[in-house]
């Protein structure tokens, strides 16, 4: 007895622009102009099928991997040229602490090393000391606060900033498990 061959069918999907919103594609993914089944990433310039998961699949590519420096956050070519820096200095003399903005640098790379080099050179062109640096505030980019290559391991290691404290932003992770949270609660009613 011989078994049906059961063919598969490949559904198209149409792109959703609500895609854009989602913080791992909002940098890089636009729609194909004239085919509403296929998205684009603007950074390497490549299209592919609209479906959610296509979508994910090229997130992890590794040519796609490579213009990204965190993931499938902000992209190398697509945005991320300066860094800006906000202090907070303690007067000692009248124990107050002053907030202040320090300034904005270019970047020569978005990797570590190039952020943590434009950082420097804004505290040395401010007159600050990098060895008084104490803490530093940052979004959880990997490239700020990676384990292996991040801006804060370098500031510890190659500036012998031992006691450097790193202080995450939580915003992001917040706003992250609301919209999770509403997902699943408006598709469950």
């Amino acid at each position: 007895m011989d078994l049906p061959i059961i063919k598969r069918t490949n559904y198209k999907q149409n792109y959703k622009s609500e895609s854009e919103q989602d913080n791992d594609f909002k940098h890089w993914l636009k729609p194909v102009p004239g085919d509403q089944t296929k998205a684009q990433c603007t950074c390497c310039k490549r299209e592919f099928s609209a479906k959610i998961s296509d979508i994910k699949k090229y997130c992890k590519t590794a040519s796609h991997q490579k213009k990204m420096p965190n993931a499938c956050g902000r992209p190398k070519e697509c945005g991320v040229t300066s860094v800006n820096m906000k202090m907070l200095i303690k007067n000692r003399t009248q124990n107050e602490v002053i907030s202040t903005f320090l300034g904005i640098s270019e970047l020569e790379s978005s990797d570590a090393e190039g952020i943590v080099t434009s950082l420097v050179a804004l505290l040395k062109d401010a007159g600050l000391q990098i060895k008084n640096l104490s803490g530093i505030g940052t979004d959880n980019a990997f490239v700020m606060t990676g384990i292996n290559t991040s801006a804060y391991k370098i500031l510890k290691e190659k500036y012998d900033l031992k006691h450097l404290i790193l202080v995450r932003c939580v915003s992001f992770h917040i706003a992250r498990r609301i919209t999770c949270f509403c997902r699943y609660y408006t598709t469950s009613n």
